[in-house]
């Protein structure tokens, strides 16, 4: 996810000398200039000049701030309020420190609460705050903004709930509030977003139940990210009514029953992270086994992720029909898994990181698995694997980690 740190805000009747003025403030309240910036901004230079000041063709008053990624060391002054033909604003990546003056903040130190004040920017598309030091809660009055399309918050020290005003704002695309230690369920209101593309509550306290209708409300989602949370019951089969869905990641929750066989039709997935659930728990052990068959058809997936789940099957044969593209395949910590390697494995010749520890696997190690030239990290420790390691590992020369620990192998190490 890229922070770029912008926003859009209205205009009103200010002059150039105005623009000048604040531009001068700003300055002033940015001792910490290493690349020295802040030489042109003089009164030798006309202001339209200036790095990082790009003006309008039309009145000359300052359309763009980007001052991103210079190291710039101090705090924002308000008078930036008073560029009011200001379109965007990038100050990402430096070290701007201080309360948050009302329209501005992304990816720097800034603390304080998030001003309710800025649900009155009726013509704000995109506010990224992610990556501060902000607290208190969520302001309800962000709902407002009804022009907005993306609203980033992840990564600040706030708490409360989800504030159900959120789910007015019905041209969001992109919601972004992962890691920002909120609890309680999510907002009906929020899954009935239809233009949301991107919804982000991953690490938080949040719990309950995902809709049963979820990707028929969301039916544009791309990217899903609910991991590290407290969600329990199913996983909706209605998530696959969001054809163009290429990520989800539900991983440490508490989601049981079958993985939902219509998932493996999502042409355009790449990643599935359902790492650390019930999965399989008391359900049919083919469930494994259909679903893996069904995601042969998957040709763009690069990471599978189904480790620690309840897995009582057979490990299928069918994981060497997955995509070529895969380069993360995750099996660890299904203690009833059983089954063998299957020798097909070595068409997966993508594969970086490959885990089938702690499961009931028998037989041997494949000769085939020398084919997975660029294999970093391989772990097979704690299983019921016997006879001895093939040769073939000599082929790995990319591989990092190697870990055979507690199992029935015999022989030499080559």
């Amino acid at each position: 996810m890229t922070n770029f740190g912008w926003i859009t805000i209205s205009a009103s009747h200010f002059t150039n000398e105005t623009d000048r003025r604040a531009l001068f403030t700003i300055r002033d309240s940015i001792p910490g200039d290493p690349f020295h910036v802040f030489s042109s901004w003089n009164r030798s230079i006309a202001f339209c000049d200036w790095q990082g000041v790009t003006c309008g063709r039309r009145h000359q008053r300052v359309t763009m701030l980007n001052l991103s990624s210079l190291q710039l060391v101090g705090s924002m002054s308000p008078h930036i309020g008073n560029l009011t033909f200001l379109r965007t604003i990038d100050l990402s990546n430096n070290s701007f420190r201080g309360v948050i003056p009302r329209e501005v903040g992304s990816g720097n130190n800034l603390g304080g609460r998030i001003p309710e004040e800025l649900g009155s920017l009726s013509t704000l598309s995109r506010l990224l705050l992610a990556k501060n030091h902000f607290v208190g809660t969520i302001p309800p009055s962000l709902g407002n903004l009804s022009a907005l399309r993306v609203l980033s918050l992840m990564e600040n020290n706030l708490g409360g709930s989800i504030p159900s005003q959120l789910g007015q704002l019905s041209k969001l695309g992109s919601l972004m509030l992962s890691s920002i230690n909120v609890s309680g369920t999510v907002p009906a209101s929020l899954y009935n977003i239809s233009s949301l593309e991107e919804l982000s509550i991953s690490a938080n306290r949040l719990h309950g139940r995902l809709p049963a209708g979820l990707g028929s409300t969301l039916p544009n989602l791309q990217n899903f990210y609910v991991g590290l949370n407290q969600f329990d019951g199913p996983i909706p089969s209605s998530l696959a009514n969001a054809s163009g869905l290429v990520n989800i990641d539900i991983d440490t929750n508490v989601f049981i029953g079958p993985i939902p066989l219509n998932l493996g039709t999502l042409r355009d997935i790449e990643y599935l992270n359902f790492v650390d659930n019930l999965l399989g728990q008391s359900y049919e052990s083919n469930n494994l086994k259909n679903f893996i068959d069904c995601l042969s058809n998957s040709s763009n997936l690069k990471f599978l992720d189904l480790g620690y789940n309840h897995w009582n099957s057979v490990l299928p044969h069918s994981i060497a029909n997955l995509s070529i593209k895969l380069t993360t395949l995750g099996l660890v910590g299904n203690y009833y898994l059983s089954g063998n390697i299957p020798p097909g494995i070595g068409y997966l010749e993508n594969l970086r990181k490959f885990g089938l520890s702690e499961n009931m696997l028998t037989g041997s190690i494949p000769d085939s698995i020398g084919k997975l030239s660029k294999m970093g990290e391989l772990y097979i420790y704690r299983t019921n694997i016997s006879g001895g390691i093939p040769s073939s590992i000599g082929n790995l020369t990319r591989l990092s980690i190697f870990v055979l620990s507690e199992n029935m192998l015999e022989g030499s190490i080559l």
